[in-house]
């Protein structure tokens, strides 16, 4: 399985017609197929090289079975839950 590093440029960015250039500031995403679905999902960085690492750690994951780490969704009321007691805290 390949993942493919791509960089997500801003409207801005003067490199904008090369999706893989490593040179930008701009966002990185993945790109890869996972039962027969395309997946993007950011890569967390705007560099190139820790998102080149991070690929090849996401591959190693793939090749082997484990899914792809996703956050668990949080509730609107766990939401709330935890917005009063931060508000309790004075922390807001």
């Amino acid at each position: 399985m390949t993942v493919l590093v791509y960089t997500r440029h801003a409207i801005t960015c003067p490199k904008q017609d090369d999706r893989y250039n490593r040179r930008c500031d701009c966002p990185k995403w993945f790109q890869y197929q996972l039962n027969g679905r395309q997946v993007r999902v950011t890569a967390k960085t705007r560099s190139w090289e820790t998102a080149s690492k991070k690929a090849r750690e996401l591959e190693a994951r793939l090749e082997a079975g484990e899914s792809p780490q996703k956050s668990s969704p949080i509730t609107v009321a766990d939401a709330i839950v935890k917005y009063l007691a931060v508000k309790e805290c004075g922390m807001l």
